[in-house]
C-alpha cells in the first residue's frame, strides 16, 4: 500500500527470475492470511509450486519484493 513506484524485472539465463517490487510501506508476510476474497500470497505459492518455481517474498518499510525463480527445462 501506498507505492508510488513498481519496478519489474525479467532474467532468462542462466534460470528464469521474475521480480516484482515496489517502494509502498510494506506489510507483516507472516499476517497476510487469506480470507474468503483475498487469496493473494498463498495462491501465488500454490501456481508456483504447480510450475516449479520458488517464490519468495519480502516487505518492509521500503517496500515489497516478490521474487518467482524457475530452472530452465532444457
Amino acid at each position: 500500500a501506498g507505492a508510488t513506484e513498481v519496478w519489474l524485472d525479467v532474467v532468462a539465463q542462466p534460470n528464469w527470475q521474475i521480480t516484482v517490487r515496489d517502494d509502498g510501506h510494506g506489510f507483516d508476510v507472516d499476517q497476510a492470511a487469506p480470507d474468503s476474497t483475498h487469496v493473494g500470497i498463498s495462491i501465488m505459492r500454490e501456481r508456483a509450486d504447480r510450475i516449479g518455481a520458488g517464490l519468495a517474498v519480502q516487505s518492509g518499510q521500503e517496500g515489497t519484493r516478490v521474487v518467482l525463480s524457475l530452472r530452465q527445462a532444457f
